[in-house]
């Protein structure tokens, strides 16, 4: 079995002005592997720290199978003086046995604090042509920051995570403004909290599925909402979800519980005096649901809970081609429900 060649997988520093001549070589380096080039998506990345770019190489890393795309990764350097540096490498998976591997490939640049600015003209000149482009922008975001600004304007989505919001009200606030400058259908703004919470919706879904149940959805008063670590978004995503479906007032408490941050724990709905439960279980592998009611009685059966990781997430987002209005609906009544005394 032929091995892979190291020389795609290690980042490779070459001059900015010649890139694209430094990739053919690059590829030129496996010639007679059996790898396949790919391309299907640009995907702009920008990073504060090397920490972030490190995390961020990995996920891109696992990408090439289901989305083979140029990532441009672009950070901000302290140690580089006056200019923009720039290194590439390639990521290959195998899709199968006895096929070829996969490859996408990465494109670093780093920027001195006095050359970020330079950073976009720098991404779009490395944009492939006629293919889409998403913006992901994992971290603080600087809203009103000029390089912001200038990577989303080169971007078909903007993928960001209202989780690592620091400040969460001014930022949901914020990216709420953004949302709503678009038509319903049109926005291009993703979160990757709001993709956290789709297991969550498919679970309260279920709950009404069978048909003596549904008369319960317009019975619903109340939900309470736990969570665990500092940051409550994924709460008010979801409390913000169900007023929206429901499309009528519904009171939503939220609560904290301690434990490492890991979004929402357990959601109950009160309708009358029948009580919907879903939670997750001490060691979080499964999801626990119970229904107590004078009418449906006591039932109670627990089902598997896989929460997905950082490469499904990113992957959804670019899986979905048009606007995901229901999130920016959830996402107006979840500001509604911080602001709620």
């Amino acid at each position: 079995m032929a091995q892979p060649n190291p020389l795609l997988h290690q980042p490779l520093p070459v001059d900015l002005r010649a890139i694209e001549r430094e990739l053919e070589q690059l590829w030129k380096s496996a010639e007679g592997e059996a790898v396949v080039r790919a391309c299907a998506v640009n995907l702009l990345v920008y990073v504060r720290d090397q920490e972030t770019e490190a995390q961020v190489t990995q996920v891109v890393a696992q990408l090439p199978t289901r989305h083979p795309c140029r990532a441009i990764v672009l950070r901000e350097h302290l140690d580089t003086q006056g200019q923009l540096d720039a290194w590439v490498q390639a990521h290959c998976l195998l899709p199968a046995p006895g096929q070829p591997q996969v490859c996408s490939e990465q494109i670093t640049i780093a920027a001195s604090s006095d050359q970020v600015n330079r950073l976009p003209s720098a991404a779009l000149a490395l944009l492939v042509a006629d293919l889409p482009a998403a913006l992901w922008w994992p971290g603080l975001v600087p809203w009103n920051s000029s390089l912001f600004q200038s990577l989303s304007a080169l971007a078909d989505r903007i993928i960001l995570d209202s989780a690592s919001f620091p400040a969460l009200a001014p930022d949901l606030a914020a990216l709420a403004a953004l949302v709503q400058q678009y038509p319903a259908s049109t926005s291009p703004y993703r979160d990757l909290s709001w993709g956290r919470l789709t297991v969550w919706r498919q679970l309260i879904a279920k709950l009404f599925d069978p048909v003596e149940h549904r008369s319960y959805l317009d019975q619903l008063q109340r939900v309470s909402i736990h969570y665990s670590g500092e940051n409550p978004v994924q709460a008010l995503l979801l409390g913000g979800w169900l007023r929206s479906r429901l499309g009528r007032p519904l009171a939503v408490s939220t609560a904290a519980q301690p434990g490492a941050p890991g979004g929402v724990t357990s959601v109950q709905l009160w309708a009358g005096d029948t009580v919907f439960t879903v939670g997750r279980t001490p060691d979080s592998d499964c999801v626990k649901t119970s229904i107590q009611s004078s009418e449906l009685g006591q039932r109670q059966y627990t089902t598997r809970f896989a929460a997905p990781d950082e490469v499904t997430l990113l992957s959804a987002e670019l899986d979905l081609l048009g606007c995901d209005q229901m999130y920016g609906e959830a996402l107006g009544q979840a500001q509604a429900i911080l602001r709620a005394p």
